[in-house]
């Protein structure tokens, strides 16, 4: 039963996508119980399934006399039956004797066991079996193609029903959904369309309907099951309910026969018995009419004890579909319920698909109480126009805003910035539409991913190296090296970079981690000289260069105390000094020799002590 309701409930929720209040060509509203109004979601169930079995009930009401007079007619049951009674009684008549016929004409005992025997001849035999059988299957098939007519219908009711409920208590954009998701549950409607029976092709036709999707599957299945199920016991009943009361009960024959006394005449036809009268009683209209009454009754009461059954499956299948689209859509269908700005966003917006998207990823990564603010703001709304990748930035952002700002300043490059996850590192008041392209132009995910964890500031400086260049580097250094390149890149004029980049370049990545080379590096008066020097062999005729740079101011001699240790430098250094330091001291000590020599070699001057004295005298004051 289960299968036949999957046949027919996809195709109509599809053809009813655009929704049962869009147009009267959209549904069947014209066949609408008045009961779908009132129906509340705790009851929906029981009023659903009370509709569905009232309507299938009202429309599997068929004539079943009219259905079993033509088909009885279209078999020729009638003659059928008569050359099976005929047969029979020659073939009871050759077999019963003399006396057994004759006594069938007195006795009603005997007659009704010729009748019996009769009958059991007659309606056993392989050619009449064949006949009602063919008969109960005839029957059968036309009532299946109104079964499939009456199923298709009563889904299209229920589903209406349901649908209507829906946009009443929700909203047209889940109407729409509920439709679409059971339209792609449905196999191919093309390979489905040619098992639908003319009456029900005609039924879509008349009420504007597409033949499309799974509809179809499920009223096959249904109709094929309840038809096999009625066959098999209208078959049964035939044999058991109807043909056996022929003998016993349905031809009163007996008491004609025996009844009153015979007159000479009919003494001589007595010794044929009952058997003509027999013969004549089974093949009249009455006994055949009861005959097509017995399997009339029979089919009716079959289906009638199935009808609320299927009823109850068509709107079990139907429920069962609206409790997995409230379980795919709870969060979402809650919200309508609760929040009026949330019907009045989804009457603008029929993308409920995407919109329950974002219900589902705003709660995992906002929580409800930060999703209806959102939705208050209007910030909700404006992430709907969102590409839905954006999506994933909630993980990280844990704000709808943050996407509409990271949208803002991307643009069409939105998805390569979540892609590359630069929402992790980054923030987009951080940065400007100019330097995001310059990072997304470098169209490496790992130079990238080491640059963005990086300040903005030091990211600006790291872009002034040409992109190969800096790929380059990026292979090489780590997200830490690279920070502290971007740190020495700005004291250094552009020459000085690329000079620097050439030298990193050069096999020398490695020592951007040790810092007070670079720095002595950076702090060279000269740093072409600098890197140069570094790059030199290491070895002891080197050292007089190092020593020379020193000397001439070119390079910083801590860079050299860094290449040679200060040791080594003390000597070459210390000793040279040390040496000019003891010639200059002999010298000048040399020098204080001579100088006193000469002095003592030159004559001395003569004191005339007598112009000394008069000079005193002279001065001398009076006592």
């Amino acid at each position: 039963m289960r299968r036949l309701l999957l046949f027919f409930l996809p195709l109509f929720l599809l053809l009813n996508t655009a929704s049962v209040y869009a147009g009267p060509n959209l549904s069947v509203t014209d066949y609408l119980p008045p009961q779908c109004e009132g129906i509340k979601e705790n009851v929906l169930r029981a009023d659903l399934n009370r509709t569905i079995q009232d309507f299938f009930a009202t429309e599997t009401k068929f004539d079943f006399t009219a259905i079993v007079d033509r088909q009885w007619q279209v078999l020729n049951i009638d003659g059928a039956i008569d050359t099976g009674i005929d047969r029979a009684v020659s073939l009871v008549s050759s077999n019963a004797g003399l006396v057994n016929k004759f006594k069938s004409s007195w006795l009603p005992s005997k007659a009704e066991e010729l009748t019996n025997e009769v009958t059991e001849i007659a309606f056993n035999s392989s050619v009449l079996k064949r006949k009602l059988n063919q008969l109960s299957s005839n029957v059968a098939d036309e009532i299946s193609d109104r079964l499939e007519v009456a199923s298709a219908k009563s889904s299209s009711y229920g589903v209406d029903c349901l649908q209507q409920f829906i946009n009443r208590q929700y909203s047209q954009a889940f109407v729409n959904v509920f439709s679409e998701k059971i339209q792609n549950s449905a196999p191919d409607s093309q390979d489905l369309v040619g098992s639908l029976r003319p009456d029900t092709v005609q039924f879509f036709q008349l009420h504007k309907f597409g033949l499309a999707g799974g509809a179809i599957f499920v009223t096959s299945k249904i109709t094929k099951k309840v038809t096999s199920k009625i066959i098999n016991r209208v078959m049964q009943q035939v044999g058991g309910r109807v043909l056996g009361r022929i003998g016993s009960t349905l031809i009163p024959v007996v008491g004609e026969v025996v009844g009153g006394v015979m007159l000479a005449g009919d003494l001589i036809k007595s010794f044929d018995g009952a058997l003509p009268e027999i013969q004549k009683a089974l093949k009249t209209t009455e006994v055949k009419q009861t005959i097509r009454e017995g399997i009339t009754n029979t089919v009716e009461e079959e289906l009638r004890a199935e009808s609320l059954q299927i009823g109850r499956e068509i709107s079990n299948e139907i429920y069962a579909e609206w409790l997995d689209f409230q379980q795919d859509y709870r969060d979402t269908l809650t919200l309508a319920g609760e929040l009026p700005e949330f019907q009045e966003l989804l009457a603008k917006n029929n993308n409920l698909s995407k919109i329950s998207l974002l219900v589902g990823v705003s709660l995992n990564n906002m929580g409800r109480k930060q999703l209806i603010t959102a939705i208050q703001d209007g910030s909700f709304e404006r992430s709907l126009s969102l590409p839905e990748i954006t999506y994933q930035m909630l993980e990280t952002t844990h704000s709808l805003p943050s996407l509409i700002e990271w949208t803002n300043l991307a643009g069409n490059q939105i998805a390569d910035v979540v892609n590359l996850e630069l929402y992790k590192s980054l923030a987009p008041k951080d940065l400007d539409r100019s330097l995001l392209k310059e990072i997304l132009n470098l169209k490496d995910a790992d130079a990238i991913a080491k640059i963005a964890i990086l300040n903005v500031n030091d990211i600006r400086k790291l872009l002034t190296i040409s992109k190969p260049n800096l790929l380059l580097l990026s292979k090489d250094l780590s997200s830490e090296d690279l920070q502290r390149l971007a740190g020495y890149l700005g004291e250094l004029e552009r020459s000085e970079i690329n000079q620097l980049v050439k030298f990193l370049l050069g096999d020398n990545s490695a020592i951007i981690k040790n810092s007070a080379v670079m720095t002595h590096i950076i702090q060279s008066r000269d740093i072409n000289a600098a890197l140069k020097f570094w790059e030199t062999s290491e070895s002891i005729t080197s050292i007089p260069d190092g020593i020379l740079n020193i000397l001439t101011g070119a390079i910083s001699w801590r860079l050299v105390g860094d290449r040679y240790g200060m040791t080594i430098i003390s000597l070459f250094v210390g000793v040279p000094i040390l040496l000019f330091s003891i010639v200059a001291i002999w010298l000048y000590r040399q020098w204080l020799k001579i100088r006193r020599w000469f002095q003592k070699s030159q004559p001395q001057p003569v004191v005339d002590e007598s112009n000394i004295d008069r000079s005193g005298s002279s001065t001398e004051k009076p006592n």
